[in-house]
């Protein structure tokens, strides 16, 4: 006997069925392979141009190193290293941009801060005797006057920063400020933290001093740093703000001057300074000894400057910013800051990295 013909028919739709259910799910399989294959390459893509643009970031790192290693960029007038457009004298500041052999589609741009431009925070507390250092702490003052940054809360940040800088030694009380933020101020925050104690890594830590705002912050940045290891100022690149403060710490008061040197002697020695270098971008200490004198003797500052002016003019701490791209399929871009320092003679001279952020 016969299968039925209906029964044949009823199990052809069912394994026809059955086969579309098959090839559906192969389908989608087949589709979620492909897509999970482009993803891996996406990502792969995009790791590799990250990749390479951190190399590119990291060669003009060291290209700088060798640049600052034979050079001194006090002396370099090529509009190629001028960041500010004057004519030879770029105020600490240079700008370089290049394309780079090794891997076509890409290119750096290196800027470059002289960090002896800049007042050092650090310096406030002598490092040796933990003691205030009332002349940085002057020089401190006037800049934030000068900044229109009001009285009280540049006296509260001062007085919150010397108690985040200065530590336990010795005879020297800790915390030495009273109006200053101590210890127990910043573990009874919501999200508490130590205080320092010690010698700040980054000037972006000013931002967990008390008293410190980012409104504040910005307006200092460019005027303070945390990297050179004492309180001299290279007087051939800092900018006119910096240089009026540190003569002013610089002054001794007298009979004659009980002010020491008022602010607008300060601001007349200092343009004298500035159309000094524009003649010659390399003003050494003693060239400075010089221009002072043209105002008269009586100023009493000529002590101050061996602790206050870099000797040379020719700087030895360097901010550089290095952004490397690489663009192919898409763009990528990593940006590296390094802060480089030179020691050492001209024929044995190292160039040393102090610090190193990626982002």
């Amino acid at each position: 006997m016969g299968v039925p013909l209906r029964r044949v028919r009823s199990e052809s739709g069912l394994v026809l069925i059955v086969v579309l259910i098959i090839i559906a799910v192969l389908m989608i399989y087949t589709v979620d392979m492909l897509f999970i294959t482009q993803v891996h390459y996406n990502i792969s893509d995009t790791a590799v141009g990250e990749l390479k643009s951190r190399y590119v970031a990291k060669s003009g790192i060291h290209i700088l190193e060798g640049v600052i290693k034979e050079n001194d960029l006090e002396s370099v007038e090529a509009a190629a290293f001028d960041l500010t457009g004057g004519s030879g004298n770029s105020y600490g500041k240079w700008m370089l941009e290049l394309s780079l052999a090794p891997f076509e589609n890409s290119s750096i741009v290196l800027r470059v801060e002289d960090e002896r431009s800049k007042i050092n925070l650090n310096s406030l507390i002598n490092r040796h005797t933990n003691t205030i250092n009332s002349r940085v702490q002057k020089e401190l003052r006037t800049l934030f006057e000068l900044l229109d940054i009001d009285s009280e809360s540049s006296e509260l940040f001062l007085a919150s920063l010397i108690n985040w800088i200065d530590r336990p030694l010795g005879e020297i009380t800790n915390d030495q400020r009273k109006t200053g933020a101590r210890a127990e101020f910043y573990l009874g925050l919501d999200r508490p933290y130590n205080i320092k104690d010690g010698l700040m890594d980054s000037l972006e830590e000013l931002l967990l001093v008390n008293g410190m705002s980012r409104e504040f912050f910005n307006k200092i940045e460019p005027y303070v740093t945390v990297y050179p290891p004492d309180m001299e100022v290279n007087f051939s690149t800092a900018p006119k703000a910096v240089l009026v403060a540190v003569l002013k710490g610089a002054g001794i008061p007298t009979y004659e001057n009980p002010e020491g040197v008022k602010e607008d002697m300060a601001a007349q020695i200092a343009m004298r300074i500035i159309e000094y270098r524009q003649e010659d971008p390399v003003v050494n200490r003693n060239e400075v000894r010089e221009l002072i004198d043209e105002f008269g003797p009586e100023l009493e500052i000529e002590d101050a400057l061996e602790e206050s002016v870099y000797p040379s003019g020719k700087s030895d701490t360097f901010m550089v910013t290095s952004v490397g791209t690489f663009e192919e399929s898409g763009m990528a871009v990593t940006t590296i800051e390094a802060v480089l320092r030179k020691s050492g003679p001209i024929s044995e001279r190292n160039v040393d990295i102090m610090s190193w952020k990626e982002r």
